[in-house]
């Protein structure tokens, strides 16, 4: 047999020989993958959807103010309160932290993030979402999100920005995310991390910007970062926090860009007085975002009451009109009796 033909027999046989099971998991495995942060050509697909990490691009107009707003002192988080014990406490927290799940329960969310009153949610499939219009991206599913009572913001309002602000079908759900935490293990690449956060404040850009856009279309993107994200890594203890501002384009694919800056870094597992400066930026951050949201739900409501009460007072108008008074109006002439006139008649006369 030739060698050309000896080729082409072993090539059919390859072809009738079925995968093995590790071949079909290797498979399954890439598949899996695609459409995620695990794929490494998730950035460049939200870069076509018009979402950039972009840190040495325009900062947002209130890039100075949130960098004030967010180093302001806490006191829960000064020496006497958070002490070197507990500060040795985070790092075994961290050094045991083998898996995401353990990272976030034992280290990020009872040390970094501290307790809080914000409502938010954790391993939520955001299936609610409108889908990015280009490239075969997966529902976004944030390892920690803050957002807002569904019952906050009119039911009306919700159902028209469903798509955009309701992230989960379940409608209970945090509404309006514009925060938003990533986590992973100590052994993944922190590449993986970059791509997760660039997804979360996608959707958080996106999401307030519609409700700005409901608010005022003319005022909606007015340069100003309205969403926050954080990445956690315990490899080297780094906690990093970006902004997310919107930009209206014209002539494009997408009505608008989304801008992640990068904002601070912290080492925390460096000293205590490091940690407790990431802990207070991200912990004032969460704060700042929730103030943003009230805001917003706030604005929104009004505009749909002072709506609905013009159109309530329309509809007044139309099944009642006021019929207007002639312009100019009419002389009234009233005839007094003379005294003669009166007395032949009966009348009494005017005293």
């Amino acid at each position: 047999m030739k060698r050309s033909q000896l080729g082409s027999a072993k090539q059919a046989v390859s072809a009738k020989r079925p995968r093995t099971e590790s071949s079909y998991q290797t498979f399954s495995s890439k598949q899996s993958k695609l459409g995620t942060a695990y794929d490494p050509a998730f950035e460049q697909k939200f870069k076509d959807n018009g979402v950039f990490m972009d840190n040495r691009g325009p900062k947002p107009k209130n890039w100075t103010d949130i960098q004030t707003r967010l180093a302001r002192p806490r006191r829960s988080l000064s020496p006497t309160q958070f002490s070197q014990a507990e500060f040795e406490k985070f790092q075994e927290a961290n050094e045991k932290a083998t898996s995401e799940n353990t990272t976030m329960a034992t280290a990020f969310l009872p040390y970094i993030a501290g307790t809080t009153n914000i409502l938010s949610e954790g391993d939520v499939v955001f299936n609610n979402l409108r889908p990015w219009p280009v490239g075969a991206i997966k529902a976004v599913k944030p390892d920690s999100y803050d957002g807002s009572n569904p019952s906050d913001l009119r039911l009306e309002i919700r159902e028209l920005l469903s798509e955009l602000i309701e992230p989960s079908t379940n409608k209970s759900r945090p509404i309006l995310a514009n925060s938003f935490t990533a986590g992973i293990d100590a052994t993944r690449d922190p590449d993986i991390l970059r791509r997760q956060t660039l997804r979360d404040g996608g959707e958080g850009g996106r999401a307030m910007a519609a409700i700005r856009t409901y608010i005022d279309p003319k005022t909606a993107y007015d340069g100003n970062a309205y969403a926050m994200t954080s990445t956690y890594h315990p490899g080297g203890g780094l906690l990093t926090l970006y902004t997310v501002h919107a930009v209206e384009v014209t002539g494009e694919k997408y009505p608008a860009e989304y801008h992640m800056i990068q904002l601070r870094s912290f080492s925390m597992v460096d000293a205590p007085a490091t940690f407790r400066e990431g802990a207070t930026w991200l912990r004032n951050g969460r704060d700042l975002m929730k103030e943003y949201r009230d805001d917003h739900i706030a604005k929104a409501n009004n505009k749909f009451q002072t709506q609905q009460a013009a159109a309530a007072n329309h509809a007044a108008q139309a099944l009642f009109p006021v019929q207007p008074l002639p312009n100019p109006l009419p002389r009234v002439i009233v005839a007094v009796p003379s005294p003669q006139t009166a007395r032949r008649e009966g009348l009494r006369p005017r005293q």
